[in-house]
């Protein structure tokens, strides 16, 4: 007979929760993967005259890097380790910020008018978004994604 005052047993295993679906980070990867590839293809069609080392530097190297860490998050495969990713958060901060001041420093701001409220709300309603997107993706990757990581531990 079962003794109805003993307490429950049950497994205390170290088991982590399999995470949800990750459907909308895989279509948010391929259409950055797109746009990179179109980047670097009409750099090459059509390259800018005045663009700096650095520029084709983040261009080629650190927003490539920065996608592979969404595809590490998109489909949960854990990719170099998670203490490179927290710190290339802060590369990907800094190189974007960069960006943005080249955006705004061309030669359309010198003029007034409607063109410049369109541009500037362009840049706006499509840039930021998409950056904080691939931030988030980037911070759970690194900090939040116990299941990803653990896999290279065992």
């Amino acid at each position: 007979m079962d003794n109805p005052y003993q307490a429950p047993k049950s497994d205390l295993g170290d088991d982590i929760p399999q995470p949800k679906s990750k459907k909308g980070w895989k279509i948010f990867f391929w259409v950055m993967a797109t746009l990179q590839l179109l980047l670097m293809v009409s750099s090459f069609i059509d390259p800018i005259e005045d663009k700096t080392t650095l520029e084709n530097f983040i261009d080629f190297v650190i927003y490539p890097v920065t996608i592979l860490g969404i595809f590490g998050f998109a489909y949960s495969k854990s990719l170099i380790t998670s203490g490179f990713w927290k710190s290339w958060i802060l590369i990907a901060l800094i190189t974007d910020a960069y960006s943005l001041f080249n955006v705004f420093g061309t030669d359309l701001l010198d003029q007034v008018g409607l063109e410049l409220y369109l541009y500037i709300g362009t840049i706006l309603a499509i840039l930021v978004p998409v950056m904080v997107l691939q931030y988030f993706c980037l911070y759970n990757y690194a900090f939040n994604s116990p299941v990803i990581w653990k896999k290279t531990q065992t």
